[in-house]
C-alpha cells in the first residue's frame, strides 16, 4: 500500500525511530573511545604536541619547531621556510624555531 506524502510528512516510523536513536548513542559513544576526546587528555594541552609528519611539530603551548634535514652552505633557506610555516599557520614568526635534524632514523 502506498501513502499518500501529506500523511507520511507528520509520521515517524518505531523502525526510523530506533534506528536514529542507535546511531545517535553510537556517535555520542564514539567521543569515549576515540584518542583525543577524552578529559583527562584535554586537561593539559600545553603537555601535547601535534607531529603531523617528521618536519614539523606544534607543541601545545603554540611554539612551532621544522626540521631540516640537510646542511646548509650559503643562501640558508631554512629562515625562508620557516617564514612560510608561520605565515601559513597564521603563528607569530617568535613561536617559529629551526631544528637541523641529525641522522636521526624517523
Amino acid at each position: 500500500m502506498a501513502m499518500k506524502a501529506k500523511e507520511v510528512q507528520g509520521q515517524v516510523s518505531r523502525r526510523a525511530f530506533i534506528a536514529t536513536s542507535a546511531g545517535a548513542g553510537l556517535v555520542m559513544s564514539l567521543g569515549i573511545m576515540l584518542p583525543g576526546c577524552s578529559r583527562d587528555e584535554a586537561a593539559d594541552p600545553a603537555s601535547k604536541s601535534f607531529v603531523p609528519n617528521m618536519w614539523i611539530e606544534i607543541s601545545g603551548d603554540g611554539a612551532i619547531q621544522f626540521n631540516i634535514p640537510k646542511a646548509e652552505m650559503g643562501q640558508h633557506v631554512g629562515t625562508a621556510l620557516a617564514r612560510i610555516i608561520a605565515d601559513e599557520l597564521g603563528a607569530n614568526w617568535n613561536d617559529v624555531s629551526i631544528h637541523h635534524a641529525d641522522s636521526d632514523p624517523k
